[in-house]
């Protein structure tokens, strides 16, 4: 039996009862989770009142508080999960139903918010309604003991005013990061208030960054505003509570589109929907919604208690605020309807593809996740792909920020994934299997995949839309290429070019020619074959035949050479490979050539004849040899020489033989100045020779023996073996060991022995030899004790001292000649000791003694020489090839040393190195004679590791002694000029100049001072000088009387017609007379006959003592300026001539002052004008020398010239006495 029903209107009131429950929803932050929950009101019993009197309400209170006092133990109060809604009939009925609930009659049910109390009749029904768990429409229920509380709420839902009190509170501040868990937690420890038992409930607004905190009884909003303000926690987090207020506002979704604002209206006024004045309707067309504000907060309550539709299209209610611009959606969020998943059907080849790379899967998948679209891809075997696009989880979990992108969902994620997958491409090729198979290797198979064999010739390329259309056209390329080389390769013939040797084939390769043809013809296939050889050609025919043709005509223009070499340097080559060193000497060189060994010498071939003058060339520059003398052959047994030969041979550059006497040395021409350089120190250095010096007085050598023991016993620590023998020409002391220390012994001992004195005493007395003999024993020990001395009986006179003194050391004589006063000899010697007042030193340009002689000079002198040498160089500098300076000798036994730089010998500057060489030798000369030295040694300047042929070397140094004798003309202070040579190849070539530069004498072997002079030349008796006047730029002037026919100059000049007819002339016929008929014919050839005035014409000297005559074609004087300017033009004209010919000497007669009649006076000043003006004009490199010939009788021309020739010398212009 029930007393009094109250249920809740779903519309309209269709029970006579005293109550109505009015499901209103409250005020949230949260949209997407929270509805609004109940709470009851009375309701009057008409419908056209829609709210009960103050006394009704009061009454229905009064009620509740009766029911209280009389079954407080009959009570329940049941809540259902948040959000969830049950209709109360059912809910009514199942609780009245024993078996499903174990309730039973129901005496009241009264629903207030969310909450629904009911009262059983009867006690035990409620306390076993409590036992159990509900389930209902698979909703949970929430039931639990009735509270003073819950009536309480039914008595404050509204203010003195009568409007709604706020019962919900926003939480602003609330960060992201902040989950509703903990919100909730936060609230539970503020409010004392759960959750879980249906108190309140919390609704996120995550875009706003805030949530809406609910209360579901009486809980004070205002109140727990304050406490939240004040908790420390939310304080900590910047969050802040307010009150939320109600609303009179609702938000309408799935309005069907294009329906009128007036509709809405009018539907929202009907009393079947609500009955609510309408203030104002907003539509919001683009999310099909609306937002409707009535005229009282209530309409809102009782406008959400009803379920609504427009065209039998349910639309959905949620109360709005203005605060919060936004509606609560309550638990479940807004009603959305999720997109459909999309089917895109997938090109196979293209599945393939992207199948095969899951990075692009990926990234195709992370590109549609923008578009909250989740991908679902085919099997990998699927015949028939396809790909299925579902919507992201977002949907699902995040209602209120996808509201919108559900209705433009479809079109958006269609656009996203037809761009991703337009990306990729499937093109179909025709590929032959034979062009397939030639070209699979070539293809690029990592930017794009090739299916091959879809079909028997169907292949297809797959990848990047971008790739694959370039990928295409290479694979166009290649298959047409591919084609092509099929075809040729069908059509393809081989030939054998056989005439062409390795060397021949080189220079092709060299010119570029084949390369040309690998241009031209790129399929063409050439190689050769060096064991049969010949030249491999493969490819088509008129291919092959053209270039047969090209090849055989190039072979036969090649110029050829065969050069004979050395058979050293010949030796050298066959243990070299051909082909590398002809890419050394001349391909490297921009030299079209080849060497080939060849009989006794080496076939040289080139492209043509200009570059096979430049490989001869490069091969006399860039290869040599060198010998090295052996006179101790124990020198080859020591371990260091194999050592340094192997060190030395290691590259290739040099091979080393060792002959009987000599070691030697061939290569390329820098590698083997290096290895003979090495190698000469070594040899020299471990060389055991022996010297003997003697020529001293016994009493000397035995007092050295006897009082010296101190001085030379620490020589034999250095290996040095000392003897004192006697020989027929008395007492010597012998050095023998190492040439090195056996020069330093030889020196200390000399210096030892110049520093004693002795004196001979004869006493001519009868009985004196007998009584000395008698009192020897105890005279020579007494005079030895006073005096400091030894005394000694000569039994028989010391004879020849005085000729050994000064030529103990002198070594072996080998040849000789004098020259006036002056002998030049040849001697096997050691410089180090060769006695004489000053020694040459053969040094590099920075005076560093390092190796061979210089060496030698420098143990031999001690430390001494090398800190002047070095201190003359840090104030001049370095020395320039052609210099000599002279320092201290040190420990020599001679009194200065001249450091001579020669220079380094130069194939292409030939000439220039031999007249730089014969300056040399003339500066040591010059040295000597200034610091008045009477004899010198020159060694084979140049001659060692400057490069200088050896032949060339000694022929430039004996030519120059002689030429700088015949300069001074016996006006020095020479009396000894010695050439000395230790090793044999260095005595030969002496020898060999010795008998070139004096081929009148007949060198002896006797002593020097029975030396046969050397008859000076014929002409010097009859040609008569005067002192020579010297320019500033170290041309030589000199006077000369005599005639032309005698002068020995390289040049004579003589004038001679415009016919060319020299019998005509007093000089041309005196020439003529001795050169002979042909000087006529070949001034005749040269002149044509005929020649103009102011020519120069050139002709041998034939039977003449010079090599060449220039004959002047000299004007007639008159008063007029031009013969004297063309006179001079000659004079300058001849001397250039000199110079061109890089001939030293020039002979000028006194030409045009015969038949022609120029004043004596205009031709000498001409001449000596002329001659002043070209040395101070021109770099003068081989001229050193002009004469001014005057003839015997021509006494008139002789007074002018010497006249002029003194004027000069009075004005300050420098004389060399001759």
């Amino acid at each position: 039996m029930r007393i009094g029903s109250i249920t809740a209107i779903s519309g309209d009131i269709t029970k006579e009862d005293t109550e109505v429950i009015v499901n209103i929803s409250n005020s949230s932050f949260d949209a997407k989770t929270v509805n609004e929950p109940q709470v009851s009101v009375p309701i009057c019993q008409k419908k056209e009142t829609p709210v009960c009197t103050e006394q009704e309400k009061t009454e229905s209170c009064e009620k509740l508080e009766a029911e209280k006092s009389t079954s407080s133990n009959s009570a329940v109060v049941v809540t259902t999960a948040f959000g969830e809604k049950i209709e109360d009939e059912i809910l009514e009925m199942y609780f009245e139903n024993k078996r499903k609930s174990g309730g039973g009659n129901i005496e009241s049910y009264v629903k207030k918010d969310e909450q629904v109390i009911i009262t059983f009749e009867k006690e035990q029904d409620a306390q076993e309604v409590l036992q159990r768990k509900h389930h209902l429409n698979k909703i949970d229920l929430v039931v639990r003991p009735w509270q003073v509380e819950t009536s309480q709420g039914l008595c404050q839902v509204e203010n003195s005013e009568g409007s709604l009190l706020p019962t919900a509170v926003v939480l602003e501040n609330v960060k992201e990061t902040v989950k509703d868990c903990i919100l909730v937690m936060l609230v539970e420890n503020i409010s004392g208030l759960s959750e879980d038992g249906g108190d309140f409930s919390v609704e996120m607004i995550p875009e706003l960054c805030a949530a809406v905190v609910t209360f579901t009884g009486n809980t004070d909003a205002k109140d727990f505003a304050k406490k939240f303000n004040q908790n420390p926690r939310a304080r900590k987090q910047n969050i802040t509570a307010r009150c939320l207020e109600r609303t009179k506002s609702v938000r309408a979704e799935n309005v069907p589109p294009n329906t009128p604002s007036h509709y809405l209206t009018v539907y929202f006024e009907n009393e079947k929907y609500g009955g609510a004045q309408t203030v104002d309707v907003q539509l919001l067309p683009d999310e099909d919604a609306a937002i409707i504000t009535f005229g009282d907060q209530k309409d809102v309550t009782n406008i959400l208690a009803k379920k609504h539709s427009l065209n039998k299209t349910p639309i959905f209610v949620y109360p709005y605020y203005t605060s919060l611009e936004t509606a609560l959606y309550g638990k479940e969020g807004p009603q959305i309807k999720k997109p459909d998943p999309i089917t895109w059907p997938l090109d196979p080849y293209i599945w393939t593809y992207l199948k095969g790379n899951s990075s692009l899967i990926e990234a195709i998948d992370d590109e549609m996740a923008k578009c909250n679209c989740v991908l679902t891809w085919p099997d990998p075997l699927c015949a028939d792909p396809k790909v299925t696009l579902h919507p992201s989880a977002i949907f699902d979990e995040r209602k209120r920020s996808v509201s919108r992108l559900a209705k433009t969902w479809k079109e958006e994620v269609s656009t996203a994934f037809s761009h991703s997958i337009s990306q990729y491409e499937a093109i179909q090729c025709l590929v032959s299997t034979e062009v397939w198979e030639a070209i699979r290797d070539s293809f690029p198979h990592e930017e794009v995949m090739m299916i091959p064999h879809i079909s028997e010739d169907l292949h297809v390329l797959v990848g990047e839309k971008e790739v694959v259309k370039k990928v295409e056209q290479e694979l166009k390329l290649l298959i047409q290429k591919a084609t092509r080389e099929i075809e040729r390769e069908k059509q393809r013939t081989e030939l054998k070019v056989t005439t062409v040797n390795p060397g021949e084939y080189g220079i092709l390769q060299i010119t570029g020619l084949e390369e040309k043809f690998h241009k031209e013809f790129p399929d063409l296939q050439i190689t050769y074959d060096y064991f049969q050889k010949c030249i491999n050609l493969s490819g088509v025919p008129e291919e092959v035949y053209k270039v047969k043709g090209e090849i055989l005509d190039h072979v036969h223009k090649m110029a050829k050479k065969t050069i004979n070499i050395h058979p050293y340097i010949l030796q050298f080559l066959e243990h070299v490979d051909n082909e590398t060193l002809s890419q050394s000497l001349f391909v490297s060189k921009q030299i079209s050539a080849f060497y080939e060994l060849g009989a006794g010498g080496i076939i040289l071939k080139a492209s043509d004849p200009e570059d096979l003058l430049k490989a001869e060339e490069e091969i006399k520059k860039d290869l040599d040899h060198k010998s090295i003398t052996l006179d101790d052959k124990s020198v080859l047994q020591k371990e260091k020489w194999w050592m340094l030969a192997k060190e030395a041979c290691c590259n290739g550059a040099v091979s080393v033989t060792v002959e009987e006497t000599q070691v030697v040395i061939a290569g390329l021409s820098e590698a083997v100045a290096k290895a003979f350089e090495e190698l000469y120190n070594f040899i020299d250095e471990n060389t055991q020779v022996q010297r003997i010096i003697e020529g001293k007085p016994m009493a000397l050598i035995k007092f050295f023996e006897k009082e010296k023991v101190n001085d030379w016993t620490p020589l034999q620590k250095k290996g040095v073996k000392v003897d004192f023998r006697t020989q027929k020409n008395g007492e010597v002391i012998s050095l023998s060991g190492p040439k090195t220390k056996v020069l330093e012994g030889v020196s200390l001992v000399d210096q030892i022995l110049s520093g004693l004195h002795f004196k001979r005493v004869e006493i001519d007395l009868p009985g004196a030899k007998a009584y000395i003999k008698e009192q020897e024993q105890f005279l020579y020990p007494h005079i030895k004790q006073v005096f400091k001395c030894l005394v000694l009986l000569e039994e028989q006179p010391e004879k020849h001292l005085e000729e050994q003194k000064g030529h103990s050391n002198r070594g072996k004589l080998c040849m000789q000649v004098t020259m006036g006063e002056t002998l030049i000899a040849l001697y096997e010697a050691d410089l180090c000791t060769h006695p004489v007042d000053v020694v040459v030193n053969a040094s590099h340009e920075d005076l560093r003694h390092i190796g061979g002689l210089a060496e030698a000079l420098s143990r031999a002198a001690g430390p001494a020489l090398q800190q002047e040498c070095d201190e003359l160089v840090r104030k001049l500098g370095n020395l320039e090839p052609g210099r000599a300076v002279i320092t201290g000798a040190g420990k020599l036994p001679c009194k200065n040393v001249i450091h001579a730089v020669g220079p380094r010998w130069n194939e292409k500057e030939s000439q220039k190195c031999t007249w730089l060489l014969k300056k040399t030798v003339k500066q040591c000369l010059q040295l000597a004679e200034i610091y008045n030295h009477r004899s010198i040694a020159l060694p084979a300047i140049s001659g060692g590791i400057f490069g200088f042929p050896l032949d060339v070397c000694t022929y430039t140094i004996v030519s120059s002694i002689k030429e700088t004798l015949e300069e001074f003309q016996g006006n020095t202070r020479w009396k000894e000029i010695h050439l000395v040579g230790f090793a044999q190849d260095n005595i030969q070539a002496f020898r060999k100049a010795f008998k070139e530069v004096f081929p009148d004498s007949l060198p002896s072997y006797r002593s020097p001072h029975h030396a046969s002079p050397v008859p000076r030349p014929r002409q010097s008796k009859r040609i008569k000088n005067f002192p020579v006047i010297t320019t500033l730029e170290g041309l030589n002037i000199m006077l000369q009387i005599g005639s032309i026919e005698d002068a020995t100059t390289s040049i004579v000049v003589v004038s001679v017609g415009r016919d060319l007819q020299l019998d005509k002339g007093l000089l041309g016929r005196a020439l003529l007379s001795k050169a002979g008929p042909m000087l006529q014919t070949g001034l005749l050839e040269e002149g044509g006959g005929r020649a103009e005035e102011g020519s120069v014409l050139k002709t041998k000297g034939y039977n003449l003592a010079c090599s060449v005559v220039l004959h002047a074609v000299v004007p007639a004087w008159s008063q007029k300026n031009t013969p004297s300017k063309v006179l001079g033009d000659i004079i300058t004209k001849c001397l250039e001539i000199a110079e061109e010919l890089s001939l030293k000497s020039i002979t000028f007669p006194a030409i045009g002052t015969g038949n022609l009649g120029f004043p004596r006076s205009v031709v000498a000043k001409l001449l000596f004008d002329k001659v002043f003006e070209f040395s101070s004009k021109n770099k003068v490199n081989s001229l050193e020398e002009v004469h001014f010939l005057l003839h015997t009788k021509d006494t008139a021309t002789i007074q002018v010239s010497y006249c002029s020739f003194l004027s000069l010398l009075h004005y300050g212009i420098s004389e060399s006495v001759s």
